[in-house]
């Protein structure tokens, strides 16, 4: 019997800046590590393999795709931060063994940082340059999940929490130079609360910072609550310059499974994506005033993971998942699988200005 054939998909690109090339990485388990696609026609022009060493075991943390920068940790902790636009090795530190949550760099390239919750709750800040760590700044009000960013230059970091019974949600900013704590902010003061169902049943309903991002200009600091506020903060000082909901249609406007944000690289508009029930809403909002002026729903459901802005911040590419999709009305027997997903990436290219909903882009499967 024939096997079936495997297919590798990106799980994380970036548009290069003519606008006509997009590179995607492919997953360190993957028997190719890079794809190079025609934007417009999803050709598939090349593949390439980063110079590491494959009798090495290799466990993919992160990626930032708007800088093309992977993440790959050893079993002995050692990470390896990679460019997969150029293809090399940007540098290796010593890692802390897990549980370790994001790690991000800034946008100059000078800095890492990450976080731990449990037993240290501190910010580690690495040296993006040696590898060599420059700070474990402590967070005594950390939670399990810490929202970080960092402002362009990689002068400031900013960490979020989510509010607990005890605390409210704080965002606390730190000095690179120093290691010395700039600012805290609470950007609300309700705390979570624990919502008995009845039956030995009940959920959380968490309040807090569930995702932030900085402007690259470094002027702002923007972060989502789940409540459904978006906030906006002057960066340097912490001063507080406005606030306006996220748009949603239903009565309840409480983000219960979060927000993905991104800013457009002329710093003017927002990208929101929520997660409604059936429905994920993408809105492009301004950033001064918060008004709606594109929208779209993606059908079926499925959360973007990535996403990339051309230069001219016109186009946006979304990656729209084919996961399997259970339907609405239909019956499967017991035990039984949905129907099985697309052996092929698809993305979505948007041209929000339009007001013309995304156009689907196949790119031309890799078979290893």
């Amino acid at each position: 019997m024939n096997q079936p054939r495997k297919y590798a998909n990106p799980s994380a690109f970036i548009l290069q800046s003519d606008g006509k090339t997009l590179v995607g990485w492919l997953g360190s388990g993957s028997p190719v590590d890079i794809g190079i696609w025609n934007v417009r026609t999803g050709a598939l022009l090349a593949v390439h393999n980063l110079p590491r060493d494959r009798t090495i075991s290799y466990k993919e943390v992160e990626t930032c795709p708007d800088q093309s920068i992977v993440f790959l940790e050893r079993e002995d902790h050692t990470v390896e931060v990679w460019n997969f636009q150029t293809q090399t090795q940007f540098c290796c530190f010593q890692g802390f063994p897990r549980p370790h949550s994001n790690y991000i760099i800034d946008r100059s390239q000078s800095v890492i940082l990450s976080s731990r919750y449990f037993p240290h709750k501190d910010l580690n800040v690495w040296d993006a340059q040696s590898g060599h760590l420059l700070h474990s700044l402590q967070m005594p009000h950390a939670t399990t999940r810490q929202r970080l960013a960092v402002s362009p230059d990689g002068q400031r970091a900013f960490c979020g929490s989510e509010g607990t019974s005890d605390h409210p949600c704080l965002i606390t900013a730190w000095d690179l130079q120093t290691g010395q704590e700039c600012y805290t902010l609470t950007p609300t003061r309700k705390k979570s609360i624990y919502i008995d169902w009845g039956a030995n049943e009940g959920d959380i309903k968490e309040h807090g910072v569930c995702t932030m991002l900085t402007s690259r200009d470094g002027r702002l600091l923007i972060n989502a609550l789940y409540e459904g506020i978006i906030q906006i903060w002057d960066l340097q000082t912490g001063t507080f310059l406005r606030q306006f909901p996220v748009p949603h249609k239903y009565t309840d406007q409480y983000l219960s499974r979060g927000l993905k944000m991104a800013l457009t690289p002329d710093g003017k508009t927002l990208f929101c994506q929520r997660f409604d029930y059936q429905d994920i809403d993408c809105f492009m909002l301004n950033v001064e005033t918060g008004e709606t002026l594109s929208q779209h729903s993606l059908k079926p459901a499925a959360a973007i993971t990535f996403l990339a802005f051309s230069e001219d911040s016109q186009t946006l590419i979304l990656d729209q998942p084919a996961l399997p999709q259970y339907q609405r009305g239909a019956s499967y027997p017991p035990s039984s699988e949905p129907p099985a997903a697309k052996s092929c990436a698809t993305l979505s290219v948007w041209n929000w200005r339009s007001q013309q909903p995304p156009s689907p882009l196949m790119l031309e499967a890799i078979h290893p």
